[in-house]
């Protein structure tokens, strides 16, 4: 009798190990980006949202080494970037590089064909694929594909659950977290759905397919990170990252001295810009469609304190309130460096990436008047009411 109930001890003990969860050594909250998927990319008339695949492929390169995930929060980064596969540099720093160029490299896979394919993997092949590469240690980007014929999503699996067929994802919309792949019944049609452990639906799918494996033994050979690697010889997946250190309180969100910028309305998405080339003290400040005029650029230069000067490439002078108006409406105009309050400016990061640009010597910051969508539409101040004309991105172009 007791070897009897030795042996369905023994089969119970077996049964529950089958059935267990399996998950490699990736932890969301621990490698996973500490930001959102809040990319914009745009290349003049072409925009597209997001870069979930190169967020999935650089956070597991970074896992891959053995680097720190990068200390950025969503309030840290500026999430535009250039769709250029000619730029030497896609965003504002060598992180957004990276992820770009990571996105790229998930583009060269044959597979994605599938997001935009007619046929749809069979849910339960795909997830027997998945748990095949898991239990030999093997981490994989997985593609989602959208209900509705867009590009769909990626994200970075590594484990699963044979109960319900669950499959453990990194997903880059969400940050700290677990994230489940699972499926629900619609109309009798098996679904695709996205959620993080705590219950809350990111997004339903149509079918999941196995886009990349990703194997952790295989690194670069390069000891430190290459941009010029990262952007011409990303398509082995292995290119090590950057090291990002923290962003110090007092830094500005990482704007640095000396590099050139063009700074665009959230609104409008025009630059703002000296108008008709103007030279003289007291130029007029407008917005206009950006065209990399050096009427255009913008180089941010130390004032002390933690405020810049933003002085115009095209003629040195500085960006101002004039007349030291303390009234909403007062107009921006150009001058020669004084040093005065009303020339320097303080740079506050909204959570969306952008900034508002406030004047010392008013309080008060930077606003398309009107919010106006036309060209030559008037830059002034106004008390900060937290609308998309006050707010503006500030992108590095050298």
């Amino acid at each position: 009798m007791k070897k009897i109930l030795f042996i369905m001890g023994l089969l119970f003990c077996t049964a529950i190990t089958l059935n267990a969860q399996t998950r490699l050594n990736f932890v969301p909250a621990t490698h996973g980006f500490h930001f959102q998927n809040n990319f914009t990319s745009r290349n003049g008339p072409i925009q597209t949202k997001g870069l979930c695949g190169g967020m999935a492929l650089a956070a597991f390169n970074y896992f891959r080494y053995n680097i720190p995930i990068p200390p950025r929060t969503n309030a840290d980064m500026n999430f535009t970037v250039n769709f250029d596969l000619g730029l030497r540099t896609s965003g504002a720093d060598a992180l957004t590089d990276y992820i770009f160029q990571s996105q790229i490299a998930t583009f060269t896979n044959i597979s994605v064909a599938q997001f935009i394919g007619p046929l749809d993997p069979d849910y339960n092949t795909e997830f027997s694929k998945v748990k095949a590469r898991i239990d030999r240690g093997e981490y994989l980007i997985l593609g989602l594909k959208d209900r509705n014929g867009g590009l769909g999503h990626q994200v970075l699996c590594y484990g699963y659950d044979p109960s319900g067929s669950k499959i453990f994802v990194y997903d880059p919309n969400q940050n700290d977290v677990e994230t489940v792949i699972t499926t629900f019944l619609e109309n009798g049609q098996r679904r695709i759905v996205l959620r993080t452990t705590t219950g809350v639906v990111d997004q339903r799918f149509k079918a999941i397919f196995e886009e990349q494996e990703l194997f952790s033994n295989r690194i670069s050979d390069l000891t430190q990170y290459n941009q010029v690697a990262n952007v011409l010889y990303n398509y082995n997946y292995a290119v090590r990252p950057p090291v990002v250190a923290a962003i110090p309180s007092n830094s500005n969100m990482g704007l640095s001295f000396g590099s050139v910028y063009k700074i665009v309305n959230v609104n409008s998405h025009k630059a703002i810009e000296v108008k008709n080339y103007n030279r003289e003290n007291n130029a007029e400040i407008c917005q206009w469609d950006f065209h990399g005029g050096d009427n255009q650029l913008w180089k941010m230069e130390d004032a002390g304190n933690g405020f810049f000067y933003i002085k115009s490439v095209l003629t040195g002078k500085n960006l101002e309130v004039y007349g030291f108006s303390t009234e909403n409406g007062g107009r921006l105009t150009q001058w020669d460096n004084t040093s005065a309050k009303n020339q320097q400016w303080e740079m506050q990061r909204s959570t969306d990436g952008s900034y508002f640009i406030k004047n010392r010597n008013s309080g008060k910051i930077v606003s398309i008047n009107g919010a106006s969508l036309d060209n030559a539409g008037i830059v002034d101040q106004w008390d900060n009411v937290n609308v998309p004309n006050q707010k503006f991105m500030i992108e590095r172009v050298q």
